[in-house]
């Protein structure tokens, strides 16, 4: 029999558009995106579609409701995920900060194996000489895979 070569490579132009929008109620933001929006892609023998995802999300810190929790923030956001390849998700998240020094996250994924629950820190002290610094630790969890998954990330701006 004859073996025929291809050759396996393939390159595709994609678009991501996306939107963020303020209502102009205290922080109150609505978000759209639509990731990797093209034509459809031919590799070897086969067609396919990459996996165009729509997310649309809205969020707001709540306690900007209550004008005496002025060194408090708590961020939450809700994010419904329609990818073309996959189920549909939900994806929910707040973030409780203080003075702008210390966060408290939390974080869940719906319809996940691998990282559907997630929480953390962070921490940025004010700037020193102008070295500015921050420190973030993640937590996620992993069920059937891997053990739990750690991040830590320090950072430093001058």
């Amino acid at each position: 029999t004859k073996v025929e070569d291809t050759a396996n490579k393939k390159g595709a132009m994609a678009f991501d558009f996306g939107t963020l929008y303020y209502f102009g109620f205290k922080d109150l933001r609505f978000g759209m995106s639509l990731r990797n929006f093209s034509r459809p892609v031919k590799y070897s023998y086969e067609s396919f579609n990459l996996p165009i995802t729509i997310k649309v999300a809205i969020a707001m810190n709540v306690l900007s409701l209550v004008p005496e929790m002025i060194d408090h923030e708590l961020q939450v956001s809700i994010e419904p995920v329609y990818p073309y390849d996959h189920v549909e998700r939900i994806h929910a998240g707040c973030e409780y900060m203080f003075k702008q020094l210390f966060a408290l996250r939390a974080g869940y994924r719906s319809n996940r194996d691998i990282g559907a629950f997630s929480f953390g820190f962070g921490l940025t002290p004010k700037a020193f000489k102008g070295l500015n610094f921050s420190l973030d630790y993640a937590y996620s969890s992993s069920e059937e895979v891997f053990s739990s998954i750690q991040r830590f990330s320090l950072g430093f701006t001058f």
